[in-house]
């Protein structure tokens, strides 16, 4: 069994309330990137945003507002990178995913591993990333979802997520990049510049009103972070048809609880020949490609990247994860 070796340690660079870390490996062809921030987003509604059908009511739960506001600003980001053919020449980015998780909202992306191509993708994204712009997109987000718009709520989601925008943005870059410690040292003094959103004048109402979502022929399996991830692949990997919806802290599942639980207790037995199989022979670069799988997928956000990263994501520590989920 060949075992691949990585030569390098994830690096870091902050200023003030912009955090960029780096994560490489030889074994991927360029880089995803993605930049994440606080922002407790109802995942159905999130989902039914992204026109996925995870959630079978028409429900408008608590963090409706926070969903609407996260998916126009994948909407921004999105329509600077490669809304049109301009935009993809300028950024060289061809596809833009949005995920809202463990109550962050992550926007990823894939981009040449060169040091300028990285720095340009993610100063035209910093630079969409305003959420005082997007009331259009976010009217026409609370109409699909059932609700009633006004710029009162709109001004406290949107004051909200951009303060949490201003004091803690996560920007990961994983993949094949010769970018070191001095070359991320002087990307962030340039992208520092751009990371200043607009602030948010007027009334702010707190959003009311809420109906709570039910998922009765459906279950909730409670898991967040990375663990969610390496679930999910293993629920799809062994159970054709099945597909997992990711939810803020959970995966929401089509079956009930009793096919559930008994459908669970017979894939506990195969967990440790998959972590083996799929991610043992990765070697040390593990964190780092499935880092990028999950970014450029959009199936996890930079900061639970960057969790598995920091705690050595290993096979052991997969198949341990996905026990426990079970």
């Amino acid at each position: 069994m060949e075992i691949y070796r990585k030569e390098t340690e994830m690096i870091e660079s902050k200023k003030e309330g912009l955090s960029i870390f780096i994560e490489q490996t030889k074994l991927v062809g360029d880089v995803a990137v993605g930049i994440c921030f606080p922002l407790n987003c109802s995942g159905c509604a999130f989902n039914r945003l992204c026109g996925n059908a995870g959630c079978p009511n028409q429900c408008y739960p608590v963090g409706a507002e926070e969903a609407a506001l996260g998916y126009s600003l994948v909407l921004a980001v999105r329509q600077a990178l490669c809304g049109d053919p301009l935009a993809v020449a300028k950024s060289k980015v061809g596809s833009v995913e949005g995920v809202a998780h463990n109550g962050m909202l992550g926007i990823n992306w894939q981009v040449k591993g060169t040091g300028s191509a990285i720095r340009k993708s993610i100063g035209l994204a910093i630079k969409a990333l305003d959420p005082a712009r997007v009331f259009p997109a976010y009217t026409r987000c609370i109409k699909h979802l059932g609700g009633s718009p006004n710029k009162e709520t709109f001004a406290h989601t949107a004051d909200a997520a951009a303060r949490s925008i201003k004091s803690n943005l996560t920007v990961g870059i994983l993949g094949n990049t010769k970018v070191n410690k001095e070359g991320l040292d002087a990307m962030i003094e340039v992208l520092a510049k751009k990371h200043d959103p607009s602030s948010i004048k007027g009334t702010k109402t707190k959003p009311s009103e809420h109906v709570a979502c039910d998922h009765p022929e459906h279950t909730e399996v409670k898991v967040a972070g990375w663990h969610s991830a390496v679930l999910a692949d293993y629920i799809r990997s062994k159970v054709k048809g099945l597909d997992p919806m990711l939810c803020d802290k959970h995966l929401l599942l089509p079956i009930k609880s009793a096919q559930w639980n008994t459908l669970a207790a017979k894939l506990k037995k195969g967990v440790k020949d998959f972590s083996q199989a799929k991610y043992a022979k990765v070697g040390d670069n593990l964190p780092a490609v499935f880092g990028y799988l999950t970014l450029s997928s959009g199936q996890l956000c930079a900061s639970d990247v960057k969790s598995a990263i920091t705690n050595k994501l290993s096979a052991g520590s997969i198949e341990a994860a996905i026990l426990k989920s079970l």
